[in-house]
């Protein structure tokens, strides 16, 4: 891992800690740190996006100050997760890095109806990847990984937990 990336991820691990995930210059920050990985990674901008069975119109919610940045913070995420999947594996550090950014941009999103569900499972798999690797010593895995999936994984919880009340 180079040292701007690094960089990158302490300063996201900063805003989860300091401001929290739900503030926009958090996902600006987490977004800074995918735009370095996503050199030269086609997210086809323009094509439309499938939705999951059964979501209908009333079940989409695309209002909101920040909708175009969380639109291009989820199309990149999901770009990223994908080409680390194809390149990498699914169970590789770095790919479960990656599926912890798509679930947080998912959450940050939350534009569809069970979009959270969706999150939490992803952040869940990407924790526990992250944390097995962490534990096996995996020279892979990056020195802020698990402490980011942590919080994005309690984040998803929380929002889960506060909309159960």
């Amino acid at each position: 891992m180079g040292e701007d990336a690094e960089t990158f991820e302490l300063v996201v691990l900063y805003r989860l800690k300091g401001q929290g995930p739900h503030h926009p210059s958090t996902m600006v920050a987490l977004h800074n740190l995918m735009h370095t990985d996503l050199q030269g990674v086609d997210r086809a901008p323009g094509s439309p996006a499938l939705l999951p069975e059964g979501a209908n119109a009333p079940g989409i919610r695309l209002d909101g100050d920040l909708v175009d940045q969380q639109v291009d913070l989820v199309l990149d995420a999901t770009a990223l997760q994908e080409d680390r999947t194809e390149r990498l594996g699914p169970d590789d550090p770095r790919t479960m890095a990656a599926t912890s950014y798509l679930a947080y941009a998912l959450a940050f999103a939350d534009h569809i109806d069970g979009q959270i569900e969706s999150a939490l499972v992803l952040a869940q798999d990407a924790y526990e990847g992250l944390d097995d690797a962490a534990a096996e010593g995996n020279p892979l895995l990056g020195p802020y990984d698990v402490q980011i999936a942590t919080l994005i994984l309690a984040w998803i919880n929380e929002i889960l937990d506060q909309s159960a009340d």
